[in-house]
């Protein structure tokens, strides 16, 4: 298994905020992201996109999964407008996140894609539709 790593950048500009990660997680790897995540949530503005890059992500122990509900709720209570997850169908099956993604109810839109540019390209019509108003 992987060493867990992770990174947190922001486009403040587009209010979009990426997220990856990769490697076994657990829950004190979880614990920290959590943190890094937390610091990053003080810079969206309401009607926030995140794009979460997850291809890389092996698993998640069943402590780490927890947090991840926590992780869930964050992003519930900062009104994310949409959560765009990349990864491979196998993930949800592989660690258990769909029933993360049940269990702690998301309020926000999540859709999968399998690469960036498809995740750029909901990304670019977000945005497009928040100008618009449609």
């Amino acid at each position: 298994m992987s060493t867990y790593r992770y990174s947190v950048r922001i486009d403040r500009e587009r209010n979009v905020l990426y997220l990856a990660q990769e490697g076994r997680a657990e829950k004190v790897d979880l614990l920290r992201f959590r943190e890094a995540y937390l610091v990053a949530l003080a810079d969206v503005r309401p009607g926030w996109v995140l794009v979460h890059d997850q291809r890389k992500v092996e698993s998640f122990s069943d402590e780490a999964l927890e947090v991840g509900k926590d992780l869930v709720a964050i992003t519930n209570d900062h009104h994310a407008a949409k959560v765009i997850r990349i990864a491979p169908e196998a993930l949800a099956t592989r660690t258990r996140v769909g029933r993360v993604l049940v269990t702690a109810r998301s309020k926000y839109e999540s859709v999968r894609v399998s690469t960036p540019e498809e995740a750029e390209e909901l990304v670019g019509r977000h945005l497009a539709a928040a100008v618009t108003g449609t």
